[in-house]
């Protein structure tokens, strides 16, 4: 599904998590026969927590930044504030992917390493006489992971190893329409995002032979289940742009909820969404320099009630970032980005602290083609929780690359 990442972990692990109506079924029928042994608890990645981890729809010179997104001088695709959309003073189309490497940590658990990727955003913006038009997809929640579990069934009749396997491969993203305006200075715009999304989930338990028993062990047990999601989401803003000088603006989105029906049994479950805000500015100081800072606030309390087994509170979220430019490699001018940013995570284990995430972020940029085409690259290093008090802990490096093209070369370099 595009928007949604991909993340594998197993590791290791004695516990006794129920993941599916089938599984408690097998514990039932099995503490019945002798017992279950108790297990200790398993980190889970940030995907696993609540509706999973708000993936953020930026583009890569917005991520290089501060990963705010809001109110850049040049423009951006970035679903944040469709006001923006003026700045874009030529057709543009764009895409952006953004792999990353992640590291699971737990209490007293070895290191997991693997992978996630996603598609933040893919965009078009067309300006026509004061007006600018926006069509894209961004992502919005990545629920994509894969967990591991070992432990063994003490019954009459023997002892018998068993591997537990939870597999969950979705996510939802967003397709949005956007619209703005400008008066002079001022530019206002509004968007319509509709959410769309889907989530398999998949849980096995297998057995195998016992160590000191010649009965044959239980049967393996399985489960699956499919969630398709849909809901919508409107959001407002307004910019003041001076000149090639500054730029202030800010956003305010509201989501009525989003819907989950289970295609097997019509089973339907609404949550309630957050409204959020974002503010950010920008400002050239000297010619070759830009200075960009922001933030903003989610109210993902809202769905506190809704996650079975987990707590949801809300976040706050900040960065800032510079860009030099005026450099080249041949032909070829080049915009250097150094950034940082600090989020609050929604989700988190009841039992534990709530998670952050924190940041820092390098990026370059060019232009080619006749200034037809430009490339800009993103790293982004972090951390997201601390293991002893959030029960799992994440460290990341993602990076992200974006593809433009614009209709006609435009003189110099657009940051």
């Amino acid at each position: 599904m595009f928007g949604a990442a991909h993340a594998r972990t197993q590791g290791p692990s004695r516990t006794g998590r129920r993941a599916s109506r089938l599984a408690v079924l097998g514990l039932a029928l099995a503490a019945a026969a002798g017992g279950v042994r108790s297990a200790s608890a398993q980190a889970v990645p940030t995907t696993a927590l609540g509706l999973g981890y708000p993936t953020p729809p930026l583009d890569a010179r917005a991520a290089a930044l501060g990963g705010i997104g809001v109110g850049l001088l040049g423009g951006t695709l970035s679903v944040r504030n469709p006001a923006d959309l003026i700045d874009f003073r030529v057709p543009v189309l764009s895409a952006t992917t953004s792999p990353q490497s992640v590291t699971l940590r737990g209490n007293g658990l070895s290191p997991t390493h693997d992978g996630r990727s996603n598609f933040p955003v893919l965009g078009i913006a067309v300006p026509i006489s004061g007006f600018a038009f926006g069509i894209g997809v961004g992502s919005e929640l990545d629920q994509d992971w894969s967990l591991s579990f070992e432990d063994t069934l003490h019954a009459a009749s023997g002892e018998f190893p068993y591997v537990d396997r939870r597999e969950h491969n979705g996510g939802i993203s967003s397709i949005n329409l956007a619209a703005a305006r400008q008066f002079g200075p001022l530019s206002v715009g509004l968007a319509y995002d509709r959410l769309v999304g889907s989530l398999r989930e998949t849980f096995t338990r297998q057995f195998q032979a016992g160590t000191d028993s010649t009965v044959s062990p239980p049967g393996t047990v399985s489960d699956r289940a499919q969630w398709n999601y849909h809901g919508s989401r409107f959001r407002a803003g307004a910019g003041v742009q001076l000149g090639a000088l500054a730029r202030v603006s800010g956003v305010y989105s509201w989501t009525p909820s989003l819907t989950a029906e289970r295609d097997s049994v019509g089973t339907t479950r609404t949550f309630d969404m957050p409204r959020w805000f974002a503010v950010g500015a920008s400002a050239r100081p000297f010619a070759n320099l830009l200075l960009t800072a922001g933030g903003g606030w989610s109210g993902w309390s809202a769905a506190d009630r809704e996650v079975s087994g987990m707590r949801a509170r809300d976040v706050h979220w900040g960065g800032a970032g510079l860009e030099f430019t005026g450099w080249k490699i041949g032909v070829f001018p080049l915009a250097l980005r150094a950034g940082a940013h600090f989020t609050q995570l929604p989700f988190w284990q009841i039992g534990h602290q709530p998670l952050d995430e924190k940041a820092v972020s390098a990026g370059i940029g060019t232009q080619f083609a006749g200034d037809r085409g430009r490339l800009d690259f993103s790293l982004e290093v972090g951390k997201r929780g601390n293991a002893p008090a959030t029960g799992t802990a994440e460290t990341f490096r993602r990076f992200t690359l974006t593809f433009t093209l614009r209709q006609i070369p435009t003189p110099g370099f657009l940051p």
